[in-house]
């Protein structure tokens, strides 16, 4: 009965220490993550939960356009 090795990253190319087998080894690691960042899904959830939130921060903190209203008694006396 035949057991199985645990996975090892392993180099297509270049020797130990080499910028080639180096990146190779790393894109071997990483390739399911790459494959989900390139779908895009991601994406669309940020923009919309990020609507969202300027949408709640904008309630909380709305802006005036006009300035308080002065009355006439504010306007005749000076400070």
């Amino acid at each position: 009965m035949a057991t199985s090795a645990p996975p090892v990253a392993v180099s297509n190319e270049g020797g130990s220490g080499s910028a080639v087998g180096d990146t190779t080894t790393t894109m071997m690691w990483f390739e399911p993550a790459a494959r989900w960042l390139t779908q895009g899904r991601h994406v669309t959830v940020a923009y919309i939960a990020g609507f969202f939130v300027l949408l709640a921060l904008h309630g909380r903190e709305p802006v005036e356009h006009a300035g308080p209203q002065l009355t006439q008694t504010a306007i005749a006396a000076p400070r």
